[in-house]
């Protein structure tokens, strides 16, 4: 076993990124090998997520997992970044890259020797090519201990990196042939090292949310509710509500000063008109977010990115930038998110159909409430929010029925600087900004 195991407390370790049971039987020398080649793939794509992650491209952790809930990645992303939030540490991050390292080198020699054995013995019985094993055994001296940190980031870049994306760069389905000339398996393989995958992260993702309901910030009613709500979806992924989830990372995000980019792209039907940004930030209270001006500070941190459309259907329709950005701020950044949540299916898949637009009736109807520790009228309460929240979606223009102002269609983690830079009037401006700053601090 390497000797990084020594210094880390965890069940996990590199063999169960293969999504296989360690403990089956390489019967002879043509499964040892696929398998080997399989591993040198999976360390290579480990090797690739951790120095994506060191070099701070949290955008490629953006996993494609088949479910309403990537606003759940961003933000567990964006706190592994975060030493202050109890994030992965950097010195860990090259420990384990090093070792993966390490241990792809001594993959290559086991190829190798694998090729002068036959090349010496050709299909003669041999005691190493073909006497059967554990996977575990085979693959003791190149087995890696893992914290759930870091085999959580392994997995969303794997499915990031092999996802199909739309024209906005979204992720939107699985890449099979992509992966299997990469990794070179089957489509059976990847189908089953996909789902191994997703619902390991979806899985992850719940227990995240139900460990952020202990925050002060979050109302006691959601914290006792929260556990209750989790339900197995189709392909027995975990899920959780959409509307409660984002509820949740909201309110820890306005708690902990976490800094949130609102992207919109305004449209005449099909035809771009602008892109707007937005960075907001907490303020000294913590109860609401505020635009910030001053972005200069923020450049190099990670942030929540909310990425969606306003649809116009005529040219006189639009709305002035400056109009544009009194009404976001009017109805504040928590509000609108929540708006376009409330309307988002709360669940999905046929198996649960039947929670999607709202599932407290149901609930009420199996009396799926009945050990919970709190009255019918707190829990009617956050279904009242909920359908609320739906009807400010139509009215406010924060719906596919009425996309006006804003509509939600993809959440994820990234640089406020990558963003914001990437414009060349925001560029502008922040040059600007550095400049007087510079300035400020040369005759203060």
């Amino acid at each position: 076993m390497n000797d990084i195991c020594l210094n880390l407390k965890s069940e996990l370790n590199s063999l169960d990124l293969l999504a296989q049971n360690q403990f089956s039987i390489l019967k002879d020398r043509n499964s040892k090998r696929r398998i080997i080649r399989l591993i040198i793939s999976i360390y290579q794509e480990a090797i690739e997520a951790i120095e994506a992650f060191i070099n701070e491209k949290y955008h490629l952790f953006d996993a494609q997992v088949g479910e309403t809930s990537c606003q759940i990645r961003a933000y567990k992303i964006l706190l592994l970044s975060r030493p202050d939030q109890g994030g992965i540490r950097q010195n860990l991050l090259h420990s384990v890259g090093k070792s993966f390292r390490k241990n792809r080198i001594r993959l290559y020699g086991m190829v190798s020797k694998f090729e002068k054995i036959i090349e010496l013995e050709g299909g003669n019985y041999n005691k190493y090519l073909d006497k059967p094993i554990s996977i575990n055994c085979f693959f003791s001296n190149v087995t890696i201990c893992l914290t759930a940190e870091v085999y959580f980031i392994i997995q969303c870049y794997v499915l990031q990196k092999y996802s199909l994306k739309c024209s906005e760069n979204m992720p939107t389905s699985m890449d099979y042939k992509n992966m299997m000339a990469k990794l070179h398996i089957t489509r059976t393989q990847a189908q089953l090292l996909i789902h191994y995958y997703q619902k390991s992260i979806a899985e992850k993702s719940c227990e995240f949310i139900l460990k952020l309901t202990n925050s002060r910030s979050i109302n006691p009613t959601i914290k006792i509710m929260m556990p209750y709500l989790q339900m197995v979806a189709d392909e027995e992924r975990q899920i959780l509500p959409c509307y409660l989830v984002t509820e949740v990372i909201l309110n820890h995000a306005l708690e902990n000063k976490i800094p949130i980019i609102l992207l919109v792209k305004r449209f005449i039907k099909k035809d771009g008109v602008d892109n707007l940004y937005f960075l907001f930030v907490s303020n000294e209270e913590k109860s609401c977010f505020l635009l910030e001006e001053r972005f200069v500070g923020e450049l190099t941190k990670a942030c929540m990115v909310i990425k969606g459309i306003a649809l116009y259907d005529y040219q006189e329709d639009i709305v002035p930038k400056e109009e544009y950005r009194k009404e976001i701020l009017r109805l504040g950044l928590k509000n609108i998110i929540l708006y376009n949540m409330a309307k988002h299916p709360q669940y999905i898949g046929k198996k649960l159909e039947l929670l999607v637009e709202n599932p407290f009736p149901y609930f009420y109807k199996t009396g799926h409430f009945s050990s919970c520790a709190i009255t019918l009228n707190q829990i009617q309460g956050i279904e009242k929010r909920l359908l609320d929240d739906k009807r400010m979606a139509e009215i406010k223009g924060c719906c596919l029925n009425s996309p006006n102002l804003f509509l939600l269609k993809h959440i994820y983690c990234d640089l406020v600087g990558n963003l914001l830079t990437g414009q060349t009037e925001n560029k502008k401006m922040i040059e600007k900004a550095m400049l007087l700053e510079s300035l400020n601090n040369l005759y203060s």
